[in-house]
């Protein structure tokens, strides 16, 4: 009779049989029995003779064998059932009979298990990814089913099931699933591998929340709203010429009536565009005077410039009467009036001559040299705030920088797995030209067929130049 206790044969202990674990119990008992050498005897039974007196001496000896298997199998069914089965099957005469009986009660008829079946294919389609669910407990809860309905009898192919997860994901995994539907050969794919991928993106995702949390966390605690500027000033450049001298000299609190005076968070901006006219500088104003206000919460005061034909004309006169924007002009030939916006077109042109210089680049760089160093001054200190960079008086987070590189530097930029096979290159020889504005990627060059990339996996030689004319690193 069966023990309450966990059952063992020689050393190896024995799976104990449930009311909701036969499908298991029973892939556990074949490689059991299998590893006695009596599995044989249990699924095809031995044929019994009434009158061994009749048998030659082989065959006598091969009825001994069997039935010795036979009780060897029936001990060890005996021992891993509990209870209420080992009632089922006291009556079994065979290990043979044993078995059909427990399948034939928890499996059922050859009807019950078509209505099992179905249920299972019901269950199969209705599979869908919860949102606080794990890759890995999805994929579980999927193969569980795949499992049951292949003992069922159901052939299932691997491109059935890697198609359902794909098609079941949350839309979290949408980039990833177009990204291997694309790049990957679904008939040749195995399960395994499809989950390795959901996987690691899976941990990339949680990596990139906790960064953005523990940034929101830190700027909880060190930020103070005395500490913040009460005016910020800005320069915005745009067109043809590295900088169309615009200063907007207040921005005044949606609160505030009189235009109040301090020091100034001098922040810039830029925004290149190798074909624009200047006079559609009254378009980009209106542009940048929209992105300011919504990201900052306050409203244009009054606004500087020079008298640039741009800047004179009727439409944008009547745009800035029409907002509430009081206008300085310089007057004519005056630049020195403007000194804080002509300083820093000249400051930029500067950087930009000694970025695209000191590693020998093309002068067609020059505008995202502009963008490159338009974005190091603004995490650098300066001189009108104490303790703090432009950035940070903007946005109100201080601005990590352990990710700045050399401009025009060599880069290896990695090749993502779904792009390549296994013996392709790892990583891409490409020139690091800027931070992209809408990703935290890095933007690099490919000088070969001058295509822009945009990677997050790169690493930088910062000693490394690019000979343009042989097109080599030197």
């Amino acid at each position: 009779m069966a023990s309450t206790g966990v059952s063992t044969v020689g050393h190896m202990s024995l799976p104990r049989l449930t009311k909701s674990n036969y499908d298991n119990w029973c892939i556990q008992m074949r490689a059991l029995l299998g590893a006695q050498e009596v599995w044989e005897v249990v699924e095809d039974g031995y044929q019994e003779h009434a009158d061994t007196t009749a048998l030659t001496g082989a065959n006598a000896r091969l009825l001994r064998e069997n039935r010795k298997k036979d009780k060897t199998a029936l001990y060890i069914i005996y021992q891993a059932v509990d209870e209420s089965s080992f009632e089922k099957i006291a009556g079994a005469t065979s290990s043979h009979e044993a078995w059909n009986t427990l399948e034939k009660a928890y499996k059922g008829a050859d009807r019950v298990k078509k209505v099992r079946l179905q249920t299972l294919r019901g269950e199969f389609e209705a599979l869908k990814m919860k949102e606080t669910e794990g890759v890995s407990e999805y994929m579980t809860r999927v193969q569980t089913v795949v499992n049951q309905l292949k003992r069922n009898g159901e052939p299932l192919a691997e491109v059935r099931v890697i198609e359902k997860v794909l098609r079941s994901l949350t839309s979290e995994f949408e980039n990833v699933v177009c990204a291997i539907e694309e790049s990957k050969d679904l008939n040749e794919m195995i399960i395994d591998e499809l989950s390795g991928s959901l996987e690691a993106h899976e941990q990339r995702k949680k990596k990139k929340k906790q960064e953005v949390l523990e940034e929101a966390l830190q700027a909880k605690l060190t930020l103070k709203e005395e500490d913040r500027p009460a005016a910020i000033e800005v320069v915005i450049e745009v067109a043809v010429e590295v900088v169309a001298v615009v200063e907007v000299v207040e921005v005044a609190d949606s609160k505030t009536i009189e235009m109040r005076r301090s020091n100034k968070a001098r922040l810039a901006m830029v925004e290149v565009e190798e074909e624009e006219e200047k006079s559609e500088a009254s378009a980009v104003f209106k542009k940048f005077k929209v992105l300011v206000e919504k990201l900052n919460g306050n409203y244009i005061k009054a606004l500087r410039s020079d008298r640039g034909g741009e800047y004179i004309s009727k439409e944008f006169e009547y745009f800035c009467e029409e907002h509430g924007i009081r206008r300085f002009l310089t007057a004519p030939y005056s630049p020195q009036q403007n000194g804080v916006a002509e300083r820093k077109n000249r400051t930029i042109l500067d950087m930009v001559r000694s970025m695209l210089k000191s590693k020998n680049m093309p002068k067609e760089f020059w505008a995202e040299a502009v963008q490159c160093a338009v974005y190091l001054q603004n995490r650098c200190p300066t001189a009108s705030l104490e303790n703090m960079t432009p950035q940070e008086a903007w946005c109100g987070v201080k601005p990590a920088v352990s990710h700045l590189k050399v401009f025009g530097s060599v880069a290896y930029a990695h090749i993502l797995d779904q792009r390549s096979t296994k013996l392709d290159d790892k990583s891409k020889k490409l020139i690091f030209i800027g931070y992209d504005e809408r990703s935290k990627a890095y933007k690099l060059i490919d000088p070969a067929t001058n295509k822009i990339h945009i990677s997050r996996d790169v690493q930088v030689n910062e000693e490394g130049v690019w000979c343009w004319n042989s097109m080599k690193e030197k």
